[in-house]
This record gives C-alpha cells, sequence and structure tokens, in this order.
C-alpha cells in the first residue's frame, strides 16, 4: 500500500517524521510523500489528491478536519490514524487509538464513505458551534500560554457569559432566538446530549442543541457542561435532527468553532448535510 502522509508534529502525541516512517514501513505501507501540517496544506493536498490515492493523516481532530475540507466530494481516500489529545472523529469510527493497531487494520480494511457537514462549504466532520462556545476559546486562546489551559478556559467562559449575544435560528422554517447553537455531524444521541460518540456517520442528518434561555446562571451550567462534552436536556432547549439551518445574525461575520478550531465566517451561516462524501480506509 502505498500512501501520502499529513503529519501534526504539534498535536497531542507528537509523532516525528522519522518515528512516523519506521511504524509505516513496518506494517508494509510506503510514504510517497509527507506533508507536515501547516496553512499551506490546502494547496499542496490538492496537488496530491487530484488522481486520486490515500491520503494518510496522524494528528487531531482539526487535522483530520482540514484535511477533509480538501479532499471531501472527490476520489482520494482518507485513512485517519489517531495522533492527537481527544481523537474523537477516530473514536466514532471505531478506529484503535494505538497508532500501530490502526494502521495493521487498516491494511486489511475495505473501504467505506461517510457523511459530512458543511457551514458555508466548509466541511466539519464531528461539530460545529455558535455563541458562548466560541467566544470563550477565542478569549481563552489569548491567556493559555501564560497561564495555562484551565485557568485560561475559566477566564474565557466568564468573558463570554457578560458579553454573549443572541442569534436567530431557522430550522424547518421555524426561527429562534439562541445565544448558543451546536450542530452536529450525525446522531449525537439527542436524547441525552451525550457529546462522546455518535452511534454512526451515515445517517444524513444533522443533530442541532439550540438554547432559549437567557439566565446567566444557565448559560454558565450550558458552558460547562459543553466544555466537558456533557450537554443535557433542559425545558429551555430546543433539539432538532435535520438535514438544512440557517442562522442570520445582523453582525456582518460571526465567530464559528469547526472541530474545535475558530474562526470568522459571513453571515447567514448555511449548515447542510452531505452525505456519503468522503472515502474512509481504517474504520470498523
Amino acid at each position: 500500500m502505498n500512501v501520502t502522509l499529513v503529519y501534526n508534529s504539534k498535536s497531542g502525541k507528537a509523532f516525528s517524521a522519522e518515528e512516523l516512517r519506521a511504524r509505516f514501513k513496518k506494517h508494509d505501507i510506503t510514504i510517497d510523500h509527507m506533508m507536515p501540517f501547516s496553512d499551506e496544506i490546502t494547496t499542496e493536498l490538492q496537488a496530491h489528491s487530484k488522481n486520486g490515492g490515500i491520503i494518510a493523516v496522524v494528528g487531531g481532530d482539526g487535522t483530520m478536519s482540514s484535511v477533509a475540507n480538501v479532499i471531501a466530494g472527490n476520489k482520494v481516500a482518507m485513512m485517519p490514524l489517531p495522533g492527537g489529545t481527544l481523537n474523537h472523529f477516530t473514536k466514532d469510527l471505531g478506529i484503535s487509538q494505538d497508532l500501530d493497531e490502526a494502521l495493521s487494520r487498516a491494511v486489511e480494511s475495505t473501504p467505506k464513505r461517510i457523511d459530512v457537514a458543511r457551514v458555508n462549504g466548509k466541511v466539519f466532520l464531528n461539530n460545529s458551534s455558535i455563541g458562548l462556545y466560541p467566544f470563550a476559546v477565542h478569549v481563552r486562546s489569548h491567556f493559555e500560554d501564560v497561564l495555562g489551559k484551565w485557568p485560561a478556559a475559566f477566564i474565557g467562559s466568564v468573558r463570554a457569559l457578560l458579553r454573549y449575544r443572541l442569534y436567530d435560528v431557522t430550522i424547518d422554517s421555524k426561527t429562534i432566538k439562541t445565544p448558543f447553537i451546536f450542530v452536529g455531524n450525525n446522531d449525537y444521541h439527542l436524547e441525552s446530549l451525550d457529546l462522546a460518540g455518535r452511534r454512526k456517520l451515515t445517517g444524513g442528518v444533522l443533530s442541532v442543541y439550540v438554547l432559549k434561555t437567557q439566565s446567566a446562571w444557565q448559560l454558565a451550567a450550558v458552558l460547562l457542561r459543553f466544555v466537558f462534552g456533557r450537554l443535557k436536556s433542559s425545558p429551555d432547549a430546543k433539539l432538532w435532527q435535520t438535514k438544512h439551518v440557517t442562522i442570520h445574525s445582523k453582525r456582518g461575520t460571526i465567530r464559528v468553532t469547526r472541530d474545535g478550531e475558530v474562526e470568522k465566517l459571513a453571515t447567514p451561516l448555511e449548515y447542510v448535510i452531505e452525505p456519503e462524501s468522503l472515502l474512509i480506509i481504517g474504520s470498523s
């Protein structure tokens, strides 16, 4: 088996190029080209994915999402391999979190297609959110290097609660105002709001959680639960499974998270599910 490898040496497990070459070789996988993850990865990937082939990816969820954003919808196959801190995507695919075992299984696996979701045309594999959480992450990023992750996260959460905004969300022709929106690729166990895993990635739906409350205490509780991956259903929340979501704002751009990464996107935001658009190697 021959692959092009994208690896993120700064992600959780921080494998070196030399170590990755040795591990791939042990499983009779030849790396034709190695690409360290960078801001220029889109241009490099486009050149290497025009004629199909396999793109192996070692990194976290953000790295996986960036690669999928380039290759979803074409003939190239993606081989996701665990290399980040949380690795939600590889876990949901049933891929072993031990790199050697994951490589061994990938060689013997049958390729299959899964769904991706998009917001304004950009892919996300796990979930996206608007409102409290993106603002908290944005603030956290300014303090994390100096104070550490959790103190910075606390400061970000407090500022988000003090400065939250309301957004108009239109789902299935119904519009409500909300300070917090979660949109997931496929079924995120909406009956329990379990963000730790999905039953499948081929259901062809978006899972949408919209909070209607504006109480500061309730917003604080929701934000903490979201950070720790445990949202809970409540009378102040609305839950949907749908194929399309439109989010309006009076602001021209708003902060959005896609698989944990924050960016500003132009409004209105259009969320859609794109069934079976990504070919995967190595999933169970």
